[in-house]
């Protein structure tokens, strides 16, 4: 359903429902449509998202209000849903250019491009980019023996089998700590315990399946999981977690079933949040406001 929402007032209104539509290709011809299509065998739910209303300038909202779309899912299983698996080959599309690629450029340029790869609608926060990359045994007799996990453009690998967790600090972005657990013994239940500092990013992949990895999951909700996980039918997983007094909402799990390739998970992590306890720093002086100043001051 879509409604449009008024902060101002707290109030609500326009409430619409979207209606289901029984093929994607019709669902493509009718773009402006309140219409979804779910396909039950892959698990995926396709729509259009389009504005109805125009904003003034750069608000963040329409003239009547937030335009917002809820989806609600309703399952019986409690198990974790991978759609990957199921879903491509069957969408998968080669990419038809209108228009040739230009000649690849061989020499290096210099000056170029952007030096942040992350876009945020508030210029004084840090982003710290992370990735982590899992194998199970399966994808490993394939031919995939490339497991890691990435710290701003710092690929640190792991090759041997177990739990490879780096700890970065979230105040500062620098790694402080890269441990090999082969299994989830006595050593490793300290480390979660009483080895990771204060107000640390927890970063955590795995190789093979290691011994002890469905009870893993107790010692993940000390980093800022919501409940244990049921780890019984996974057999690999990919963690960003957090410790420290809260937890924050970009704490994410990721695991994959058998037969299931988890493949590259990416995230962009805020640094320096107050609510992390870390001091703040002096915030830069923003160059469009600056600049802003300096035009209003020439009327």
């Amino acid at each position: 359903m879509s409604d449009i929402y008024e902060r101002q007032t707290n109030s609500f209104d326009h409430i619409e429902d979207y209606g289901p539509i029984s093929s994607l290709e019709e669902l493509q011809k009718r773009p402006l449509d309140r219409k979804y299509y779910f396909d039950n065998n892959t698990g995926l739910l396709w729509l259009f998202l389009r504005a109805r209303h125009s904003r003034d300038g750069h608000s963040y909202c329409s003239s009547q209000g937030c335009e917002r779309l809820k989806i609600t899912a309703t399952t019986k299983s409690k198990e974790i849903s991978n759609c990957v698996a199921k879903a491509y080959p069957k969408y998968s599309k080669e990419p038809k250019p209108i228009i040739p690629m230009p000649p690849k450029i061989t020499t290096l340029r210099e000056n170029c491009g952007s030096s942040k790869v992350v876009f945020t609608s508030d210029p004084h926060k840090t982003y710290l980019q992370v990735q982590i990359k899992s194998l199970t045994s399966e994808e490993i007799q394939k031919g995939d023996n490339e497991s890691f996990i990435t710290v701003n453009g710092e690929k640190v690998p792991f090759t041997a089998s177990g739990f490879f967790l780096v700890t970065v600090d979230a105040c500062t972005g620098k790694v402080t700590k890269k441990t090999l657990f082969p299994e989830l013994d006595p050593r490793m239940k300290q480390h979660f315990k009483t080895g990771i500092p204060n107000r640390s990013i927890v970063l955590l992949g795995t190789r093979n399946k290691p011994k002890g990895y469905e009870s893993v999951a107790q010692y993940l909700v000390l980093l800022g999981t919501a409940k244990e996980a049921d780890l019984q039918s996974k057999e690999s997983l990919a963690f960003f977690g957090f410790h420290g007094q809260v937890k924050p909402s970009w704490v994410m799990l990721f695991t994959g079933l058998k037969g299931e390739k988890l493949g590259l998970q990416e995230k962009y992590i805020p640094l320096q949040l107050e609510e992390y306890s870390c001091t703040k720093a002096e915030s830069p002086k923003r160059k469009d406001w600056e600049l802003l100043k300096k035009a209003l001051s020439k009327k």
